[in-house]
């Protein structure tokens, strides 16, 4: 799912994937290990997210992305 993003932000594209396949990337995202995770790589640290952010941004945080970055 969010490598999906990766490749929409990478051509430009909008991504919007389904609510129902966001949550539940978002229950599998929580139980990645942070151990090892780096920038450049898969997955990297988790970064800050505003509290009530929406899911999908949630989703891109915990998994290291920058939801600003559209």
């Amino acid at each position: 799912m969010v490598h999906a993003w990766d490749a929409a932000v990478t051509i430009g594209v909008p991504w919007e994937p389904d609510a129902d396949l966001v949550e539940a990337s978002l229950r599998i995202a929580a139980i990645v290990p942070e151990d090892g995770r780096v920038p450049g790589e898969a997955f990297a640290p988790p970064v800050p997210v505003a509290d009530g952010a929406d899911p999908r941004d949630r989703l891109l945080a915990l998994l290291g992305r920058s939801p600003a970055r559209r």
